[in-house]
C-alpha cells in the first residue's frame, strides 16, 4: 500500500520542477487540512488523515510544518485572507453606494459559508481557543476583516470606527456571530436574511 501511495505521489509531481515541489506539497497539505479540520474538527483530526487526503506520506508533512497547530494556523490564515481578497474584488466590481457594495460583498461571503461548509466550520467554529498563537492569528484576521468593512462603509476614514479599535472589533465580531449562529442553526435563515442582519451591523462603521 505504501508503495502504491508513493507511486501516485511521484506521478502527480513528475512534471513539476524539483524546486517547486515543496511549495506544491505545502499547498496540498493546507487544502487537505481545511477539509479534514472542517469535517472532523481539529482535535479529532490526525496527521495521517490529512496526509491521506493530500495523497502524501507523513514525512512531507514534517518537511513543511512543525506540528498540527502550525498547519491549522497556516490553513486558517490562507483561507481567511483568500476570502478577504475575493470579498474586496466583489466590492470593487460593483458600481453603487456603500450599501450596495457592502451587500454584494456580504452576499458572496455568506454564500461561500453555505457552499463550502468545511471551510466555514474551520474558521468560525474550530480555530478559536486552540492556543495563544492561534488566538493571535485569529485577532489579526478579525482586524483585517474590520479594515475591509470600515473601508467599504467609510472610505475617507472620517467616522468613529476608523480610529476606535473597540468599535471596529465589535462590528466584525457581530458579523462573525451572525455567521456562527447561521451555521450552528443549520443554515435555517435565508441568505437574504443573514445578509440584511450583517449589513445592519456594518452600518455602525458609517461616517
Amino acid at each position: 500500500m505504501a508503495q502504491v501511495r508513493r507511486k501516485r505521489e511521484g506521478e502527480s509531481l513528475r512534471k513539476v520542477p524539483l524546486a517547486e515541489r515543496p511549495a506544491l506539497r505545502r499547498a496540498r497539505l493546507i487544502s487537505a487540512a481545511v477539509a479534514v479540520y472542517g469535517e472532523a474538527g481539529f482535535r479529532s483530526a490526525t496527521v495521517r488523515a490529512i496526509c491521506r487526503r493530500a495523497r502524501l506520506t507523513e514525512r512531507y508533512f514534517y518537511e513543511s510544518f512543525g506540528s498540527s497547530e502550525d498547519l491549522l494556523i497556516e490553513a486558517a490564515h490562507t483561507l481567511a485572507f483568500d476570502t478577504l481578497a475575493w470579498m474586496k474584488q466583489r466590492r470593487d466590481a460593483v458600481d453603487g453606494d456603500r450599501d450596495l457594495k457592502t451587500a454584494h460583498m456580504l452576499r458572496g461571503y455568506f454564500r461561500q459559508q453555505s457552499d463550502q461548509r468545511s471551510q466555514a466550520r474551520l474558521f468560525t467554529l474550530e480555530f478559536r481557543g486552540i492556543s495563544p498563537a492561534a488566538d493571535a492569528e485569529f485577532d489579526r484576521i478579525l482586524d483585517a476583516f474590520a479594515d475591509l468593512i470600515v473601508e467599504t462603509r467609510d472610505p475617507a476614514l472620517r467616522g468613529p470606527a476608523a480610529h476606535d479599535r473597540l468599535l471596529r472589533r465589535g462590528i466584525v465580531a457581530g458579523v462573525l456571530q451572525v455567521t456562527v449562529a447561521w451555521i450552528e442553526g443549520g443554515y435555517r435563515e435565508s441568505l437574504a436574511g443573514v445578509v440584511a442582519a450583517a449589513l445592519r451591523i456594518c452600518c455602525a462603521a458609517d461616517d
